[in-house]
């Protein structure tokens, strides 16, 4: 007999993580939050420069911290549970680099397969375009779609690992997976629903001209809204 596949009820996932926390504590880790995404503009040279390291570490213990305080596991701060959880988020991150470079790998396969001149002068067309293509709404949703298409691959499942291992559970990817099988295109439409409200911001934010602030205070409250979302998800799965 076929296990019984359970589907994801996806508006009602996005309704109760508005409720996920009381809004006291929602607005505490909206203003954390905002002091990291702050601290982070001043990192010159972004993600190149090598103090983001000791940034994105603080920011991965932040996360743990929130998971465990949304699960009542105390004490929040507890180190084992959190160097535990860098297991599946080690994977989650080998799984982004292995398809990144796939993805960027592909255009070049029809040179290694000999084709002939004229795909050649496409490819370079192809190159110099996406060298120079303008920031716009078109092509954001054109990245968001692919994007969408992988992350029920490389990023939905192995966070449901995640927050299992920083409780202290299970954080196979392997159970992940089987628990969430038959949800692909439910995890497509739950990150689609939630890439909107992103793209409407951004283009606010050019529009109005904020210079970005207004991607701040939004991200502060979103990414918190967004980890909440997914700590419902593991809840339906998980919740035996």
């Amino acid at each position: 007999m076929s296990d019984y596949v359970v589907k994801i009820p996806v508006l009602k996932t996005l309704k109760d993580a508005v409720y996920g926390l009381p809004y006291k504590h929602l607005i505490l880790f909206a203003i954390v939050n905002s002091i990291y995404l702050f601290c982070f503009e001043f990192i010159q040279g972004g993600f190149s420069n090598l103090l983001s390291i000791l940034w994105l570490f603080a920011y991965y213990i932040f996360w743990c911290v929130f998971f465990r305080y949304y699960y009542h596991k105390k004490p929040y701060f507890f180190i084992p549970n959190i160097l535990g959880s860098l297991i599946p988020s080690t994977k989650m991150f080998f799984l982004v680099i292995v398809i990144s470079v796939l993805l960027g790998l592909l255009p070049y396969l029809p040179l290694l397969m000999g084709f002939d001149d004229k795909y050649l002068m496409f490819f370079e067309s192809y190159m110099y375009q996406l060298q120079n293509a303008q920031i716009n709404i078109l092509n954001m949703f054109a990245l968001s779609m692919i994007l969408m298409l992988i992350f029920p691959i490389i990023l939905c499942r192995p966070f449901l690992a995640f927050i299992s291992s920083v409780q202290g559970l299970n954080g196979s990817l392997k159970k992940a997976w089987k628990k969430s099988s038959g949800n692909y295109w439910q995890f497509v439409l739950l990150v689609f629903l939630l890439n909107i409200p992103c793209v409407i911001i951004y283009e606010m934010d050019k529009y109005i001209g904020c210079n970005g602030y207004l991607n701040l205070v939004f991200y502060s409250f979103f990414f918190v809204y967004y980890n909440l979302v997914f700590a419902k998800v593991y809840d339906f799965f998980y919740s035996e």
